[in-house]
This record gives structure tokens, C-alpha cells and sequence, in this order.
């Protein structure tokens, strides 16, 4: 069954972004050593980076420190699109959430101060392990093209 948001709430070019983010994530490396996990904070970076588009909130979900890309849609009622890369407590681990007032999410996330905690070197190391795939260099030219 094709959902009434996947037809009517989001817009081609919002879904191809979601295409692309989940590629982008999926094709990041497993942290390793005495790195246990990759934080929400640098994945959402990385991917506004290697997406070209959006901007990076950091905020919380809940209680919970949180950062996703925030996409404008270009109509007349401002209601923002949420990219969340790395989703808290749901999969799939990447999503697009609409920030209808209507919707009992709109009030989970919420914004903050940025963050200064940014590991940059994670950031450049998940984006270039990104872009040095074969795979990601034939999304994103679909995907431009």
C-alpha cells in the first residue's frame, strides 16, 4: 500500500533526498577501535555535506541532546521538513519527518544552542569515506542528473 504522506505530504525532490541520505549513511563505515558509535551530531554534518542542501539543527528530540537537517519547501505556508539521519528510538535509522503543527512530533523536536562539541575530523573522515565509494559517485550523479 502506498501511504497518504509518501504521495501527498512529501515532495519528489524531499524523497529523493531521503533516498539519498539513507544511501549516504548506509554506505558509512562502522566506527571501530575505541570508537562505539558513530554520534548524531557529526552523521547529520557529514550528510547535509554530502547532500549539498538543508541546514543543521542541533536541538533535542524529547530529553535527548539530538541534531537532523532541517529542509524548507518552497511554498506558501512555511512548514519545515525534518531529514533525521540518525533517528532516536525509531527506525529506519533515517527518516523524513513533517513539521505540521497538527502533529504530536512537531513538539519533540526542538531547537538549541549550537553545538561546540563537533569532532570535525569525524565529520571530514564519514564524508570522505562517503564520496571515495563508486557506489555514491553513481547515486549522486542520478540523483543531479
Amino acid at each position: 500500500m502506498i501511504s497518504y504522506h509518501l504521495t501527498n505530504t512529501f515532495s519528489v525532490p524531499e524523497l529523493l533526498l531521503l533516498r539519498l541520505a539513507t544511501n549516504a549513511v548506509e554506505l558509512m563505515p562502522d566506527p571501530k577501535g575505541k570508537q562505539k558509535i558513530w554520534r548524531c551530531h557529526e552523521v547529520a554534518r557529514a550528510v547535509r555535506n554530502l547532500l549539498g542542501t538543508g541546514r543543521v539543527i542541533d536541538g533535542h528530540y524529547g530529553k535527548c541532546d539530538h541534531t537532523w537537517i532541517e529542509l524548507h519547501r518552497k511554498d506558501d505556508v512555511y512548514v519545515p521538513v525534518i531529514l533525521d539521519v540518525y533517528a532516536a528510538g525509531r527506525v529506519p535509522q533515517v527518516q523524513l519527518v513533517d513539521m505540521f503543527w497538527g502533529l504530536p512530533h512537531k513538539k519533540a523536536y526542538t531547537v538549541g544552542e549550537p553545538r561546540k562539541d563537533i569532532r570535525r575530523s569525524v565529520v571530514d573522515y564519514l564524508v570522505k569515506s562517503v564520496q571515495a565509494n563508486p557506489k555514491w559517485k553513481k547515486l549522486k550523479q542520478r540523483y543531479e542528473g
